[in-house]
C-alpha cells in the first residue's frame, strides 16, 4: 500500500514538473524588501584521516509587490541588488521557479537550462512511478529490471 501511494506521488509530481516546463512563464516587477544570507559548515573526516571543513552560504532576495516572494541567488546578484531597488522577475506558475532577475533590462540572473533539468527530473520521476527505476536500500538504484521476492 506504501508503495503504492509512493509511485502515486512520484506520478503527480513528475507530471507537475512537465506542466510547468510547457506552460507560459510569468513576467513580473516587483521590488527588493530584504536581503538574507546563511553560512554553513560541514565537518568530514577522509578515509585517510584528514579533516575537511565546507562552508556553503546561501543567498536569497525577498519581493514584494508580486506573487513571487523570494528567489534564491548567487553572490554575484545578491550583492548587485540593493534593497528598494526595482526589478523584474521571470518565474514559472507551478512551482514559482525564479527562472531570470534583470534590472533596466541588464539580466541578473538568469537560469538557462531550467526547463532542460526541470524536463529530466519530471521524466525521472515518472519512470520511478511505472517501476522503470527501482530503489533498493542494498545496492542503490537499478533501471529497467524487475526485482522478485520470494
Amino acid at each position: 500500500m506504501f508503495s503504492l501511494l509512493v509511485r502515486i506521488v512520484l506520478f503527480v509530481v513528475g507530471i507537475a514538473m512537465m506542466l510547468d516546463t510547457t506552460l507560459p512563464t510569468r513576467n513580473e516587477e516587483v521590488k527588493v524588501d530584504l536581503h538574507r544570507n546563511s553560512t554553513t559548515k560541514e565537518r568530514t573526516i577522509n578515509a585517510d584521516g584528514t579533516k575537511t571543513v565546507d562552508i556553503n552560504s546561501h543567498y536569497q532576495l525577498y519581493f514584494i509587490g508580486g506573487k513571487v516572494d523570494y528567489c534564491n541567488v548567487g553572490y554575484d546578484a545578491y550583492t548587485r541588488l540593493k534593497d528598494g531597488d526595482k526589478i523584474s522577475v521571470r518565474s514559472t506558475k507551478i512551482f514559482e521557479k525564479c527562472i531570470q532577475i534583470s534590472k533596466e533590462d541588464e539580466p541578473i540572473k538568469d537560469e538557462r537550462y531550467w526547463r532542460m533539468m526541470t524536463c529530466i527530473i519530471g521524466l525521472l520521476c515518472i519512470a520511478a512511478a511505472f517501476g522503470l527505476i527501482d530503489f533498493d536500500s542494498d545496492n542503490g538504484f537499478s533501471i529497467g529490471t524487475q526485482s522478485s521476492t520470494n
